[in-house]
């Protein structure tokens, strides 16, 4: 049965989440939850890097308190503290101590300079949602029980899906939990009501309706990225994912307007949460044989986030040739209107990208774009911030004989000063290739440490190729696993290359000791220098030596990254 009435409370919903409203009575307080959780910990540190964490989440989903929010229909949250993530970075702090290589440890002036940074990223997921609409947490718990099940299983892949089996039980004791929670609120027939009974359907089995599908991926969302800490950057490709249970409703009595009421509270319900860097969802795409992918839910989805006038949820756009204009006329009319919160990809050169990888076509052409317009392919673990590198920063170490002007300390070797500007650009580039080397080496060491200090129940449980390989995805479960470095400061460096080439090599002006003096001075009692600087070519502006140099530095860093 529908809603039989809609009354978004906005103001109110798009607040809840800071009203921490989390009921003293329907678990342990947070204090008394840590206390135990470190009794868990204190008794688990040996075995399987599994045991552990699935054991205290699965304490926290049976004990924490509970939030079930009366404006809406969507529910709910967990209050459990930094208790996991602070066990989570003392593993990690202690795995990469004890393996860095000695020369990394020699590198920590370039870090401290921010030539070069290094991070374990797990926050770039996009979780199998269709497996998740066809199984439900019931039917991944079976499908995980079946699995554990075979007696060709090692001790260490028995013990990973024997921890995600834990967790799995817990989650469908949280769900029931929620769904009391929800019914003790509820009033009649309200939202409360309707809450605990799309959460009651989902501790049995798979979702059947658009309410049902849209809290699992709450649920989904809020578990992986909040409690596990692998954080869920695509709630998936809403279009296609939801328009089966869209048309089951509809036949089951729902209005489109009662169905855009249900559309407008989830997306809501994420916009009140709030992420650093917003949740994307997508639309359109193609399928494994180059179809072109849309329906009447596109449409719809636009003319609903447009009513709304909100920049969280993102949209992203799988865009192609043999999408109907109306739907990239409708967003581009949006962005002109303000709406400043889309991406749109062109999916022929994003496919052709991910095989050049060595992702398989079909696993390529059902890329999930991820964060902020990463594609992921399917059963690809990506890291795509793990790293950054500054195109700038060598630069400034050449023309100061190799010591970082900001800290003062020395970062290179003492070297003659270059007698011309091909000289002065290798040893820029061999500094950006040590600075790259070094990046690679530690994100390496730190992603190794993940296996220990990161098993991730949930989102392995998630992906049907880490059950069958009985493998975390943290451990060499997934299919791919590709890890990014950023490069920045392009412009930075190119115009920064062109005024050392023209000022000191071409013109020669002053030397290179003489234009490292004015820098440190900041230019002070040099303004016609410096003024003459700026009439140099400037990376942006369709300059063919600036375009060169920029492709060559680009074409290196590439080369020797990939």
């Amino acid at each position: 049965m529908p809603f039989s009435s809609w009354n978004i409370h906005r103001s109110a919903l798009e607040n809840q989440y800071s009203m921490h409203s989390f009921r003293p009575e329907s678990g342990l307080s947070l204090d008394l939850l840590r206390i135990r959780c470190e009794e868990i910990f204190a008794r688990s540190k040996t075995g399987h890097p599994m045991r552990c964490r699935a054991e205290v989440m699965a304490f926290i989903l049976k004990n924490a308190r509970l939030e079930v929010y009366a404006h809406c229909p969507f529910a709910g949250r967990l209050e459990f503290g930094d208790i996991l993530q602070k066990q989570e970075y003392r593993l990690a702090r202690e795995e990469v101590d004890s393996v860095l290589a000695p020369d990394l440890r020699e590198a920590s002036v370039w870090r401290a300079a921010k030539a070069f940074i290094s991070y374990r990223d797990v926050s770039h997921t996009c979780p199998d949602w269709r497996r998740y609409f066809t199984l439900g947490f019931p039917g991944i718990l079976a499908e995980l029980r079946t699995r554990r099940a075979d007696t060709t299983l090692d001790a260490y892949q028995s013990e990973f899906l024997d921890g995600c089996i834990v967790v799995h039980e817990a989650i469908l004791v949280y769900l029931r939990r929620l769904a009391q929670e929800a019914s003790a609120m509820s009033q009649g027939d309200d939202l409360c009501a309707r809450c605990a009974s799309a959460l009651t359907a989902l501790s049995e089995r798979a979702p059947q309706t658009t309410h049902e599908a849209m809290q699992l991926i709450w649920t989904v969302y809020h578990l992986q990225t909040h409690l596990e800490s692998t954080y869920v950057r695509s709630i998936g490709q809403l279009d296609d994912l939801l328009l089966p249970f869209w048309q089951a409703d509809r036949n089951a009595g729902w209005t489109d307007a009662q169905l855009d009421d249900l559309l407008r509270y989830f997306l809501l319900t994420f916009r009140a949460f709030g992420h650093a860097n917003n949740i994307p969802f997508y639309l359109g795409g193609t399928d494994t044989h180059g179809h072109v992918m849309y329906n009447e839910l596109t449409m719809r989805i636009l003319q609903v986030y447009d009513g709304l006038g909100i920049f969280d949820p993102k949209i992203q756009l799988r865009w192609h040739p043999d999408l109907p204009g109306e739907i990239p006329d409708q967003i581009l009319d949006m962005i002109r209107r303000g709406h400043s919160s889309f991406v749109i990809m062109n999916d022929a050169v994003v496919i052709d990208a991910l095989t050049n990888l060595g992702i398989e076509p079909e696993d390529a052409a059902a890329y999930a774009p991820v964060g902020c317009y990463e594609p992921c392919a399917f059963g690809e673990l990506p890291r795509t911030t793990a790293g950054k590198v500054t195109l700038a920063k060598p630069v400034e170490w050449i023309i100061s004989g190799g010591v970082d002007p900001l800290l003062g300390k020395r970062c290179l070797p003492e070297f003659a000063e270059p007698a011309d500007f091909d000289e002065f650009f290798e040893r820029y580039d061999a500094a950006l290739a040590e600075a790259a080397r070094y990046c690679m080496h530690r994100i390496d060491t730190m992603e190794r440490a993940d296996r220990r200090a990161h098993p991730s129940p949930i989102f392995s449980a998630g992906q049907s190729i880490c059950v069958r390989r009985a493998k975390d995805a943290y451990d060499g479960g997934m299919k791919y696993n590709n890890s990014s470095i950023n490069v920045f400061g392009i412009a930075t460096a190119v115009d920064s290359l062109i005024a050392v080439k023209k000022l000191v090599y071409e013109e020669k002006v002053l030397s290179l000791s003489e234009l490292a003096a004015v820098l440190r001075d900041n230019w002070q009692g040099h303004e016609e220098l410096r003024q003459h600087c700026l009439r140099y070519p400037k990376y942006g502006n369709g300059d063919p030596e600036c375009d060169a140099l920029a492709g060559e530095i680009m074409g290196r860093m590439a080369r020797r990254i990939n």
